[in-house]
């Protein structure tokens, strides 16, 4: 009976084409992580617009739902370091005329929920959070960039004013608010590319822009 033919014995890998191997995979990783970094802070300022969004889209959908004013304050901007902090708060009445001459009264308008950008923190919020992306400021048509506080109110229709002092405008045009991506740079912080800009308007809600 003929014998059966041996396969030969598998050669393993000798240490030469394992360090060869543990080179080209080390060499890849050194050219793709600047790429791979960069387009996960690219990600964080678009994750931190977009949840600014969803946010104010949102309170237009309670108001409607509830039928009462609602108050969405952005504040802390900053134009060299990653913050800000939007808070929205419910008025008992449906008029942003009324909320507007009663908006620091606790007992009419009253604070349901903060959420924080970048660096900022807030005690009661349990959500995601951009550390390297924050509020830099906003505008309108006709205004450059600021960063005071804006203070807007949505009727229970779904348009939105904006509150100064007791009066009330309506938005007109576009009020864009700008999301900046930042990195660290010699122990400080430096802006990265253009920011994110987040359009508000009188009747459309919010949307990022693309471009």
């Amino acid at each position: 009976m003929p014998h059966a033919r041996r396969r030969p014995a598998t050669e393993g890998f000798t240490l030469s084409e394992l360090l060869l191997v543990m080179t080209i995979a080390l060499l890849i990783t050194l050219v793709a992580y600047p790429a791979l970094t960069t387009f996960q802070g690219a990600n964080k300022d678009a994750s931190a617009a977009t949840r600014l969004v969803r946010v104010y889209n949102r309170v237009i959908d309670q108001a409607r739902r509830r039928n009462r004013a609602y108050v969405v304050e952005l504040s802390l901007f900053l134009a060299d370091e990653p913050g800000g902090r939007i808070d929205i708060s419910e008025s008992r009445s449906t008029s942003c005329g009324e909320t507007a001459t009663r908006v620091d009264d606790d007992g009419f308008v009253a604070l349901i929920e903060s959420q924080p950008f970048g660096g900022t923190v807030v005690d009661t919020y349990v959500g995601p959070v951009e550390p390297t992306a924050g509020l830099r400021g906003w505008s309108t048509v006709d205004d450059d960039e600021q960063r005071e506080p804006l203070r807007l109110c949505i009727a229970p229709d779904g348009s939105a004013s904006r509150l100064l002092g007791a009066g009330v405008r309506p938005l007109t045009g576009t009020t864009e608010v700008r999301v900046q991506r930042f990195q660290i740079d010699r122990g400080g912080w430096a802006r990265v590319g253009p920011p994110r800009r987040v359009e508000l308007s009188f009747a459309g809600g919010a949307r990022m822009r693309v471009n």
